[in-house]
């Protein structure tokens, strides 16, 4: 079935409006996605700008000026894991004691 080119004038003229809506709805799509990007990459970059050269600064400072807490705390800490394992050591080598092993290890001691 061939279309003549009347028929396709026609068609075009009579669907004219929405054509013409449709058109209108993508470019404005378009546009608003457009804008979308460009603005978030700005805001990207405003953002980043502010931490480095207003952020970053500061919180070196804050760190380099609690240095000496901030060490102890980690001292603090690594003698608390080390607490931790020793105990956790002790329970284990505890209850080996108690059970057959205990005999086994009291028996090679002693030989």
């Amino acid at each position: 079935m061939d279309i003549s080119e009347k028929e396709i004038q026609a068609a075009l003229s009579n669907s004219k409006k929405q054509i013409v809506d449709s058109i209108v709805e993508h470019l404005k799509e378009r546009m608003i996605h457009d804008i979308k990007y460009a603005s978030n990459d700005r805001v990207e970059l405003a953002i980043k700008e502010f931490m480095d050269n207003e952020i970053i600064p500061e919180f070196k400072k804050s760190l380099h000026t609690n240095k000496a807490f901030i060490l102890k705390e980690l001292e603090n800490t690594s003698v608390s894991i080390g607490t931790e394992v020793s105990k956790a050591v002790m329970a284990k080598v505890i209850a080996n004691m108690h059970g057959y092993r205990g005999g086994e290890i009291l028996k090679k001691l002693v030989e």
